[in-house]
């Protein structure tokens, strides 16, 4: 079973932005945030909150618990 941490949240929004293959700008543009917030999540200045985690779930078509996985 895996670990799930806001502290692996980070790394995976990245992992699902290179992915996609888009930009911070272009996944902020595409939620309706700022690209601050999104440099925020990816540097781990700050989490999403549940509301901003469903939706970059149905962008990303994943489950939310997806950003939350870290190591076995």
């Amino acid at each position: 079973m895996q670990k799930l941490s806001v502290k692996n949240f980070p790394e995976n929004i990245r992992k699902q932005i290179k992915k996609k293959n888009i930009t911070q700008k272009q996944l902020a543009n595409d939620v309706g945030m700022t690209e601050v917030i999104v440099s925020w999540w990816v540097n781990g200045k700050a989490h999403p909150t549940m509301k901003a985690a469903v939706k970059l779930s149905e962008y990303f078509g994943c489950g939310v618990d997806d950003f939350l996985k870290g190591d076995k």
